[in-house]
């Protein structure tokens, strides 16, 4: 095998390893059980991608957006914290390794696009599997047993994330069954993976998967045919609403909340969310808050109202750790620079392709046949629909499976990039140095990931027994082990929380402080304010404690079950009544008391 095809098979190799093994990652000894392992492996794979690609670099118009992209984020880095510059590192790796997999032959490019399918096909039938609690790994048994949509889980971890990655792979099966000589196969793999997202009730995945079969049936049918077909989808939706109780109950509750002015509890308080995002931007209009900063600063920018309405909602789940709309959430980050760069990137590429579709007398119009040598394996409208539908009520692009399967679709609805001419050695030694160092990076972020999860656990059930000197030694030797990893999270405010959470349980209150500061710095949330204020409080620095307290209270005011200290709880509440805060918000008074 010569040096071109070896490169080609491991582009391949990389791109199934994105689409069919990242999905199916999960460890439940790792904090973030579902989404931390799918990322540090995907990381691993756009890092080997990307070293292929610098390797044998090519270039088109359609590589400017997703640089535009990488710039936008380390700009922001600059103008706002080096978090952000850490944040951007897996989004240029994908952006390098997005055009690898745009250098693939036709005939690479042809099992590939094949996986994709067979990806939302395989996470179907595991979420059918694991519905039944006794089908699952033992592992999952750590679980907190759901019920109800949340029993599907699947490999991703809830019914939302199943159900968005089964829309796109549902979409394209059903093009290819349309498109393909109607090959029943494809059929049966879209009504299946069509009943797993029913059953999941996630709207906007409903919604991604109408306006994706809408568009293929607007692209592919003549006018007559087409209305046909649009108004049977019509007619299904309303059916299914009718049909299937709980999908009609939550349509029921949001047009309510919006009836009653409530949008900001809109979809599970999406509302409120983008409402944080957009004031976000409002603030920071120029370059944003930093690239993927939205969670660290989403509860600042809402008002004192609308953080204690929230509370009675959600209680002491904090959330907002996602805009819920890609746009929205891009924009709060990096600006109108960032929206401006990636906007120039798009017109740029569109108007470099249809240059270059005149120059050559071709249409745009992609083929749908799949064994084309050339072409398009889907047509592109359909998926385009869909992504934009979802993208606009979920965060696809922050969710590792989620983003490689659409980075993986885009590069085969994309024309292929021209062949490279040459290697780069020089290039491909430090790529691959690079992709080494970044695999031999994500396996100790995944220890460190690990620790945090035992930390977390072990914490909770040495808070269920006495205080003695046993419970202070086991916390002190988990504590030295994580902080030992903490070098390899340096940005991660969960891993300074679980830190400062044993050193805590380990006696050393200083400790705890320095943790509980360091996570403050990185997000501005109410388990962090609650936390420092506690330890502060723990060694005699009352009014900084208070103050804390008192904001952490602003932002969550749910967090005041948490106080058992009689003495902390008498002062806060002081506190509290002396500010106004109780008269603003008497409902409160009593979480305090319990």
């Amino acid at each position: 095998m010569n040096g071109q095809k070896l490169w080609q098979r491991v582009v391949l190799a990389a791109g199934l390893g994105l689409v069919l093994v990242v999905p199916l990652v999960v460890d439940i000894a790792t904090a973030g059980s579902f989404r931390t392992p799918k990322s540090l492996l995907a990381n691993v794979l756009w890092a080997l991608l990307a070293a292929a690609f610098l390797a044998r670099p090519s270039w088109d118009p359609w590589l400017l957006p997703p640089a535009a992209v990488a710039v936008a984020a380390l700009v922001s880095a600059l103008a706002s914290t080096p978090a952000a510059a850490w944040a951007a590192l897996p989004w240029i790796l994908a952006a390098l390794g997005f055009g690898a997999l745009r250098q693939l032959a036709p005939d690479l490019r042809r099992p590939l696009a094949r996986a994709v399918l067979w990806a939302g096909f395989l996470q179907a039938l595991v979420a059918i599997a694991f519905f039944d609690p006794r089908w699952r790994p033992e592992s999952f048994r750590l679980l907190e047993p759901g019920e109800g949509r949340y029993l599907w889980l699947g490999t991703m971890g809830n019914p939302a994330d199943v159900a968005s990655f089964l829309v796109l792979p549902t979409v394209l099966a059903f093009a290819w069954f349309w498109t393909h000589k109607r090959h029943f196969l494809w059929l049966f793999v879209a009504l299946l993976q069509t009943a797993v997202i029913v059953a999941t009730q996630t709207l906007s995945a409903l919604a991604a998967l109408l306006a994706g079969l809408a568009a293929l049936a607007f692209t592919t049918l003549s006018p007559a045919r087409r209305l046909r077909v649009l108004g049977a989808l019509a007619i299904a939706a309303v059916v299914l609403v009718a049909a299937v109780s709980p999908i009609r109950q939550r349509l029921v509750s949001s047009w309510q909340e919006v009836k009653s002015g409530q949008w900001l509890w809109l979809a599970s308080a999406r509302g409120a969310a983008w409402s944080s995002a957009l004031r976000m931007f409002l603030a920071h209009p120029i370059a944003g808050v930093g690239f993927g900063q939205f969670e660290a600063h989403s509860f600042r920018y809402l008002t004192a109202d609308e953080l204690a309405q929230r509370s009675r909602f959600l209680g002491l789940e904090t959330g907002f750790g996602e805009a819920h709309n890609e746009l929205l959430q891009y924009l709060a980050e990096t600006g109108l620079l960032g929206l401006g760069l990636l906007l120039a990137g798009v017109v740029f590429a569109l108007r470099a392709t249809r240059r270059a579709a005149g120059a050559n007398g071709k249409s745009l119009k992609a083929s749908a046949n799949p064994r084309g040598a050339t072409t398009s394996p889907w047509p592109p409208a359909p998926a385009l629909a869909s992504m934009v539908v979802l993208a606009s009520f979920q965060f696809p692009l922050h969710l590792a499976a989620l983003a490689a399967q659409w980075a993986v679709v885009a590069a085969l609805l994309l024309p292929p990039l021209p062949p490279p001419q040459s290697w780069r050695k020089a290039r491909a030694a430090a790529g691959l140095a690079c992709a080494l160092l970044i695999a031999w990076g994500s396996f100790q972020q995944w220890r460190a990931y690990r620790a945090v999860q035992s930390a977390d656990v072990l914490v909770n059930l040495l808070r269920q027994r006495p205080r003695d000197a046993q419970r202070q030694t086991l916390a002190f030797a988990a504590y030295q082990g994580l902080s030992s990893k903490l070098r390899f999270l340096p940005f991660d405010y969960r891993s300074e929380t679980s830190a400062g959470n044993l050193a805590q349980e380990a006696g050393d209150w200083g400790k705890a402080v320095e943790h509980f500061r360091r996570a403050l710095a990185l997000a501005e949330r109410p388990e962090t304010r609650f936390n420092l204020g506690v330890a502060l409080f723990a060694v005699g620095q009352e009014g900084e404690a208070l103050a804390h307290l008192e904001r952490a209270v602003e932002l969550n005011p749910a967090v005041l079950k948490a106080i058992t200290d009689a003495t902390l709880a008498r002062k806060l509440s002081a506190a509290l009544e002396a500010h106004g805060y109780f008269a603003r918000f008497p409902w409160t008074r009593e979480w305090l008391s319990k």
